[in-house]
């Protein structure tokens, strides 16, 4: 009877012991799931976009590094809305993506956006190659995660005096592609609000049509070739033909419609083809007896003038080649 007893009371410790033990297993997870909690709050605290200044903003765009910005104003409700899933974008660069170096801030000084030409808000930039482009999909952390992910490099095409022919060829067939051109002071602000825009809409025709940018001050040649009536201009060119867009600028979608379609509803005019290194000349001529000679007399006298200079120049052109053509003819006979 005894033993018994002792049996029971030794089942009834094992029980307690064991109770204990499981509670402090217990208590030990929940300790564990409080310290990861802590550490993922923690975590996400470091990932919240940093908010930018004006000076901050401009001295990033001049850095060449890459960055998304969201711009947004206070008392903004759809900014607030937009909050959770901007902070997702950011976490996602910070940790999965760290790779890419890619930094997410915010900008909310007001001069800043009004200096942007933004059209809402809240409106995101990713900014790559000193190159804003405007993002103008869905607002959402994996949409935003995705179109920052393939557009890492610069997409339009910068053109020059220098290249601006031999590498469209608007004026021989454009063997290259059709071209979308805009002509503008990069500099000027309605340039500068336009070209995040403009990359944009290189990004929406990327593969069907090459989008490229001429900046005017840097070069005069092209933008006389072309008689621009002002600035910015857009200019289409397919086939031998341009065709200028006239339409109000509402969106970027409006444009990648004509550049796609639109453009057939407007008259095509055949390409100017570049000028020689002679109409050039005779060009300069003409314009700086106009600056030299008073207004009353410059008109008579380049009316006068100007073919006696392109006769006498033509003369002594073909006197050169003459002279080169008889020149290897004697050398034989002497020899």
């Amino acid at each position: 009877m005894s033993s018994s007893k002792s049996c029971l009371v030794l089942c009834v410790v094992l029980s307690m012991l064991l109770s204990v033990a499981h509670l402090q297993d217990v208590d030990e997870s929940e300790v564990d799931e409080m310290v990861d909690e802590n550490e993922d709050d923690s975590a996400e605290v470091d990932v919240k976009p940093k908010y930018l200044t004006k000076d901050e903003f401009n001295m990033l765009v001049e850095s060449g590094d890459r960055f998304v910005v969201n711009f947004v104003s206070p008392g903004c409700i759809k900014c607030n809305e937009f909050a959770p899933e901007y902070e997702e974008v950011a976490l996602h660069f910070a940790t999965e993506r760290a790779d890419m170096n890619i930094k997410v801030f915010i900008e909310g000084d007001l001069q800043t956006i009004r200096k942007q030409g933004l059209r809402r808000l809240p409106s995101l930039y990713y900014v790559r190659d000193k190159t804003p482009l405007l993002y103008t999909g869905e607002m959402d952390a994996q949409s935003i995660i995705h179109f920052v992910e393939v557009t890492g490099r610069r997409i339009h095409i910068p053109l020059s005096d220098d290249d601006f022919e031999r590498r469209t060829q608007v004026s021989t067939g454009a063997t290259t592609g059709d071209w979308f051109v805009l002509f503008c002071d990069v500099q000027h602000v309605d340039c500068s609000v336009l070209l995040p825009m403009w990359e944009n809409i290189a990004y929406r025709l990327h593969s069907l049509i090459n989008v490229a940018v001429v900046d005017i001050p840097k070069n005069p040649k092209t933008a006389k070739r072309f008689q621009l009536s002002g600035s910015p201009a857009m200019h289409l060119f397919r086939k031998g033909k341009q065709y200028v867009y006239t339409l109000q600028m509402r969106d970027d979608s409006t444009v990648v419609q004509f550049a796609q379609n639109g453009y057939k509803r407007f008259p095509g005019v055949d390409v100017l083809p570049e000028q020689s290194p002679f109409d050039t000349l005779t060009e300069n001529i003409a314009d700086q007896l106009k600056e030299v000679l008073p207004e009353s007399h410059s008109s008579k006298l380049i009316v006068i003038g100007l073919p006696v200079v392109v006769v006498l120049l033509i003369i002594v052109f073909i006197s050169r080649r003459r002279a080169s053509d008889i020149l290897p003819g004697r050398t034989k006979k002497g020899v």
